[in-house]
């Protein structure tokens, strides 16, 4: 089995170093290829965004109809944000963010060399929070706890505080290590002087092959090597996943009725379910970053993070703190920083252009709250406060089976559009090309989404770096447990999936799974990180509506009733409950914990679902 990962962030970096064991083991073929279409140390995407918007207008240069149009569309997509939500990049920034435990578990656990040194090289680059509580705008507390500080207990949550700089640079370098010193992964970075480019915009599906497989089909129309087509394409490639906006929700509905239905209405229907599958949610409010220098004795606070719920304009105040070291080449010698965060809907703020001002309206729009937050908005310099936009994907996206169909389908599309141009009407000849294709037998490779690719989520919780890294590593059992069970398996032994019956340009070479039962993988995989993508939005929401009322008879029973309730209610009490729900965030519940246990078999898990 080949693989190749579309995206050099953290979710395609954490993907490729869970499939890299495999390799070793020879399990799939190797290398593992991970395409990414900027260069190793390229500025952040934000950077250049905001070079051009200080030259006047917005970096999408779109007129004043085209932004009139976005405003009128019912459903939104990653199209009509390019500005927005621009990722981590490849070098990230000095802005802190959290893993959680269940992200690291799988490093933690595993006797892969390249792990060991990515679980040690994260915990040096940053600390764990320990105290944590919920507070009102006026400084009470309104319910308080521990997280595990060790992160060595499966199921007690802990959460790992680092820059993001820092988490980028230890991914990569152990994908270094696995490329040099293992051969397990090859990466592909972008760069202005490089003759073969990196950025991919579809999949290319050979006619003639008879195994399910594809080639990458770059920015310039160039494809990836023929001797190397693969079996498996991750897409990892952010929000902006040209991968998912290309094949992410097609389902090609048949017609059941007796009444005839044009192919443009047909074709009108297959364009609707797509823009719903990616609709991306405006969530009505905008993140405002920072880190302030003040020490946690400086800051105040008994030591605790916290975060406080506000009563309008969706404000909230959070705060972590962090110690780091200095600099990466001197790991011993540590430095305190407070990562903080609000979120507020007004428009006064977000529309301002200069960071000076806006610093001033955001300590304005707070001044009445508890401290210390008014001195660490105050001791944060302006260009380090970070502005993003919540965006949220409407739905998660699961594996596509069908590559081959929806290349057939664009390639009669744009034969129909032509031909109706041309001839004034709907020309039923399919082509040589297009017959070629439709005929093949190749149902081109399957296409796994993992991280902001998938699904990108609020950030209310912290969870996006989580979920990508937990996506990565679910994938690699999967594509383990489809080897493994595959090749032990009677029935792929006496079935005639992978011997040859080719033509002369493709090689024969018999695979050591069934595609079959890698789609049937694959798709029982995503019904499990589902339940846990579930138990984050429950959660999401519950946060949300409880520091953010959505309706005035929720405000009521939120702000009236359950705060004062929950002031009044003892810490043994409210302890329990406060866990439970951190708990159910991060899928580590009973209920969730026990929904489907990994050492089924596929067979087991085909019986089950």
């Amino acid at each position: 089995m080949r693989i190749a990962i579309v995206g050099g962030g953290a979710a395609g970096l954490s993907t490729a170093l869970h499939l890299a064991p495999l390799v070793s083991k020879g399990i799939i073929e190797g290398p593992v290829d991970l395409y990414e279409s900027l260069c190793p140390d390229s500025p952040h995407p934000s950077v250049e965004v905001l070079k051009k918007k200080k030259k006047g207008g917005s970096a999408s240069n779109d007129t004043g109809e085209q932004e009139k149009q976005k405003k009128n569309k019912m459903v939104k997509t990653e199209a009509d944000w390019p500005d927005e939500y621009p990722g981590s990049g490849p070098v990230g920034r000095s802005i802190g963010v959290g893993i959680w435990s269940t992200a690291l578990a799988p490093f933690r656990t595993s006797n892969h060399p390249t792990h060991r040194h990515l679980l040690d090289a994260l915990e040096s680059s940053g600390s764990y929070v320990g105290r944590v509580g919920y507070r009102t705008p006026t400084g009470r507390w309104l319910a308080r706890s521990e997280l595990d500080t060790t992160g060595l207990h499966r199921h007690q949550p802990a959460l790992l505080f680092l820059p993001e700089k820092d988490l980028l640079t230890s991914l990569k370098e152990a994908v270094r290590m696995e490329e040099e010193q293992f051969g397990t992964i090859r990466t592909h970075y972008g760069s202005p002087l490089a003759t073969t480019p990196t950025t991919v915009e579809e999949i290319h599906i050979p006619p003639k092959s008879i195994h399910s497989l594809g080639r990458l089909t770059f920015s310039d129309g160039t494809l990836s090597s023929p001797s190397t087509p693969y079996h498996l394409i991750v897409g990892a490639d952010g929000m902006h996943s040209k991968l998912r906006s290309h094949y992410a929700g097609h389902f090609f509905k048949k017609q059941k009725s007796s009444v005839v239905v044009s192919q443009d209405r047909i074709d009108d229907w297959d364009k609707s379910d797509q823009e719903e599958c990616n609709a991306v949610e405006d969530r009505q409010y905008t993140v405002f970053r920072g880190c302030s220098p003040m020490t946690i004795k400086e800051m105040g606070a008994d030591g605790y993070s916290f975060q406080t719920w506000g009563e309008g304009d969706s404000m909230r105040f959070a705060v972590v703190s962090m110690v780091h070291p200095t600099s990466s080449s001197d790991k011993g010698n540590k430095k305190e920083e407070q990562v903080w965060f609000i979120t507020t809907s007004d428009p006064k703020i977000s529309s301002e252009s200069d960071a000076s001002v806006r610093k001033k309206l955001l300590m304005k729009k707070f001044q009445n709250w508890h401290d210390p937050i008014g001195r660490l908005i105050e001791s944060t310099p302006p260009d380090d406060i970070l502005m993003e936009r919540a965006l949220a994907h409407r739905h998660s996206v699961g594996p596509v089976f069908n590559v081959a169909e929806i290349a057939l389908h664009e390639l009669e599309l744009n034969e129909r559009r032509n031909k109706r141009k041309k001839y004034g009407f709907e020309h039923l000849d399919i082509g040589e090309k297009n017959r070629a294709l439709k005929e093949s037998p190749n149902l081109g490779p399957a296409l796994f989404f993992v991280g902001d690719a998938n699904m990108t989520v609020d950030p209310v919780l912290a969870q996006g770096l989580t979920m990508a890294m937990e996506g990565g590593h679910a994938l690699s059992k999967s594509v383990e447990r489809c080897c493994f069970k595959a090749a032990s398996s009677p029935l792929y032994r006496s079935t005639n999936l992978n011997v040859a019956h080719s033509d002369e340009d493709e090689e024969i070479i018999p695979l050591n799974f069934d595609p079959y039962q890698l789609r049937d993988e694959l798709r029982y995989q995503h019904k499990k990180l589902g339940a846990r993508l579930l138990c984050l939005l429950r959660a999401t929401e519950l946060v949300q509506t409880m520091g953010q009322p959505h309706s005035a008879l929720s405000g009521f029973i939120f702000k009236g009733v359950m705060r004062p309730a929950m002031r009044l209610t003892p810490d043994f009490l409210k302890k329990p409950i406060f866990d439970y729900v951190l708990k159910y965030s991060l899928g580590l519940t009973g209920e969730t914990v026990e929904t489907v246990k990994d050492e089924h078999s596929v067979s087991e898990i085909g019986t089950n679902r």
